[in-house]
């Protein structure tokens, strides 16, 4: 057993004593008494000279019901039944800004075309200026509906 938590780890040999026949040397840490068979999410643990059975939720994780995420280390504990191990949905500000991000992200691939645009000689279409000076206002806003469309994807220039 584990010699801080006493937690089962498994068996090992014991040898024989050389100075008493018939008798065998027990590795420290370790008792000749059989651990009791653990169910799911239990671990048998060595404490008082006895095997008891223990919570064993170690590596569990979750989310408490404000979203804080929690994770189980211990022996002993086990989750508790506010807690869920899916996380709780994003709340107006976190989808808003999550929103904003994803038009973050489509503003700088449009720099690709502008380039394009550029480097061939290209005008950039009205509908591209259009399309960017959308993202924009999404990303300056301070707030909004983060479940409307994001602006659609004008065509590429012809030429680019």
């Amino acid at each position: 057993y584990d010699p801080a938590t006493g937690a089962y780890v498994g068996d090992i040999a014991a040898f024989a004593d050389p100075k008493a026949l018939g008798s065998y040397l027990i590795p420290a840490h370790a008792t000749t008494l059989a651990p009791p068979a653990a169910g799911t999410n239990q671990i048998a643990v060595w404490a008082d000279g006895a095997w008891m059975l223990e919570a064993d939720w170690r590596g569990w994780s979750g989310y408490e019901p404000d979203g804080t995420p929690v994770r189980i280390g211990a022996i002993g504990q086990a989750p508790d039944p506010t807690w869920s191990a899916t996380p709780p949905p994003p709340n107006l500000a976190q989808a808003w800004a999550a929103y904003q991000a994803k038009a973050q992200a489509l503003l700088a691939k449009s720099d690709i075309t502008l380039l394009r645009c550029l480097e061939t000689g290209v005008p950039v279409p009205a509908a591209w200026a259009v399309y960017r000076k959308s993202l924009r206002a999404i990303i300056g806003a301070a707030t909004g509906d983060p479940t409307q469309a994001l602006p659609v994807l004008p065509a590429y220039p012809a030429g680019t």
